[in-house]
C-alpha cells in the first residue's frame, strides 16, 4: 500500500491515472473494502478517460470491492458492463477479466457450477491471449467454485495448476 499511496502523492488526483484502482486493490488486499471504494470514487471509478485495459481493471477491482461490501446487485450490474468497457473484446486479458467478474458474481449468488464453467472459460481466454496471470486468477476462482460444488478432486486439480502456473511466473 505504501507504494500505491506514494504514487497517489506523486500523481495527485487524476481520473486518467492507474493510481485509483491500484490504491483500491491494495486496500482490498489489506481487508479494507470501504477504503478501496473510497480510493476508486476519489479517482473517478471506472472513468471513461482511462485507457481501455485500465478501465476494465478498475471495473474488476470495483466488482471485487462491491462483493466484499455485500453489495451484490451493484456488483452484478457492473460486471455486465465488462464487455462494453473493453470495446466488445471477449478474448485474451479482456475475456479473462470479463469471465472472471461474471464468475465472481455467480459464485456470490450461489451458482457455483455455472461460476466454475465461466471461470474456466476465462482461464482459457487468458491462456490463448498470452495472459497467464489472468488465466491463473480465473483457475483459482474455478477451483473455489468447484470446491463449493463439492467437486473436490476437480477443485484440487485447478487450484494446483493455478498455483504451479502462477509460481512459475513469480506471482504470489
Amino acid at each position: 500500500i505504501a507504494k500505491a499511496e506514494a504514487g497517489r502523492n506523486l500523481v495527485g488526483i487524476r481520473p486518467w491515472s492507474q493510481v485509483g484502482w491500484t490504491v483500491a486493490e491494495a486496500r482490498l488486499a489489506l481487508g479494507d473494502p470501504q477504503g478501496a471504494l473510497d480510493a476508486l470514487e476519489t479517482h473517478g471509478g471506472v472513468n471513461p478517460g482511462l485507457w481501455t485495459l485500465d478501465r476494465v481493471r478498475a471495473l474488476e477491482v470495483l466488482v471485487r470491492t462491491l462483493l466484499a461490501l455485500d453489495r451484490l446487485d451493484e456488483a452484478e450490474r457492473l460486471a455486465r458492463r465488462a464487455v462494453a468497457e473493453s470495446g466488445g473484446r471477449r478474448n485474451g486479458v479482456f475475456g479473462a477479466i470479463d469471465n472472471g467478474v461474471r464468475a465472481m458474481v455467480l459464485l456470490a449468488r450461489g451458482d457455483a457450477a455455472q461460476a466454475a464453467r465461466v471461470a474456466l472459460a476465462g482461464a482459457l481466454a487468458g491462456e490463448e491471449g498470452l495472459s497467464p496471470l489472468w488465466a491463473g486468477r480465473c483457475r483459482t476462482l474455478a477451483g473455489e467454485a468447484l470446491a463449493a460444488c463439492g467437486q473436490r478432486e476437480d477443485a484440487r486439480r485447478e487450484l494446483r495448476r493455478a498455483a504451479r502456473d502462477l509460481d512459475a511466473r513469480g506471482a504470489w
